[in-house]
């Protein structure tokens, strides 16, 4: 095999976890809490929230596909990593105020779409989803390869197809647009707290009941000290457009509950940039 095929593939970019490293090492480490054994120990970011072959799609012989496309999900998740989504996250930890283009936002919003789908949860909930559709609607049993490869091509728009044959990514992406950008930031002059990160579910959904109104707003920690969100705003504002982010410093009570919704998602293994045991506002 080519040295530089990827077998080990995140499920959340190394350079989000990178983020949450320990300041001043080598290598990037990271405090990793196991919720299960309720035991904290220092890791490699390189090694935590992974699966072998996530986002390869398998062959006639439902084995993983090594030949035909092997590491085009994962190569290109690499390459817009690198070259978009990674500069715009450090424009934004190193200034949250940054004034952000048009091409920046469309960068977020992008960033929040895959990072959705392309959790093993969501695949796997995709894949039901198809499954259950081809069988009702058009009277076919999809073989298990099959089933594979059209969940994996409905979910990454790298095929060299138009954006609707990728149809979960060009769904969500419709929804996600009608949401306004929010940046919430902490003060490290005033507050001791850090956001932690669930890499297995790194994104927070909230819901909200406002009387007759729900609301869905999306969270995602991308550094010890930024949170993104998208906040929905359609019900009450469906009459505004906004052409900038709103910026907020986030509260105590505000990291607590980001931190503890990390806390409470699916998945075994939370990461924090400083010792989960020392950030009170982690753990109830």
């Amino acid at each position: 095999m080519n040295e530089s095929n990827v077998i080990h593939q995140h499920i959340t970019p190394k350079f989000i976890l990178n983020n949450f490293a320990i300041p001043n090492n080598k290598k990037p480490i990271t405090y990793v809490y196991n919720k299960q054994l309720k035991e904290e120990h220092i890791d490699s970011t390189q090694k935590i929230f992974r699966r072998d072959y996530l986002y390869e799609t398998l062959n006639e012989n439902n084995e993983i596909d090594m030949v035909d496309n092997f590491n085009i999900n994962e190569k290109s998740l690499a390459n817009i990593e690198g070259n978009l989504w990674a500069p715009l996250c450090k424009k934004i930890t190193d200034n949250p105020y940054t004034e952000l283009e048009y091409y920046d936002m469309g960068h977020i919003y992008s960033l929040f779409t895959l990072q959705l789908l392309r959790t093993p949860d969501c695949i796997n909930i995709i894949k039901k989803y198809i499954n259950g559709f081809v069988k009702s609607n058009l009277q076919k049993n999809l073989k298990e390869y099959e089933l594979d490869q059209w969940t994996k091509a409905s979910i990454f728009p790298f095929h060299g197809l138009k954006p609707e044959a990728s149809f979960s990514s060009y769904l969500l992406l419709e929804k996600l647009l009608k949401y306004r950008i929010v940046i919430y930031h902490i003060n490290i002059n005033t507050t001791k707290s850090r956001f932690i990160i669930n890499g297995e579910e790194p994104i927070l959904i909230h819901k909200y009941e406002l009387t007759t109104l729900s609301l869905d707003d999306y969270y995602f920690p991308i550094a010890p000290t930024v949170c993104l969100c998208l906040r929905d705003l359609s019900l009450l504002n469906n009459r505004f457009s906004y052409n900038t982010p709103m910026i907020f410093e986030a509260s105590e009570n505000f990291i607590k509950s980001i931190n503890r919704t990390s806390f409470y998602l699916p998945g075994t293994l939370l990461a924090s940039q400083i010792s989960i045991k020392d950030n009170m506002n982690i753990l109830i």
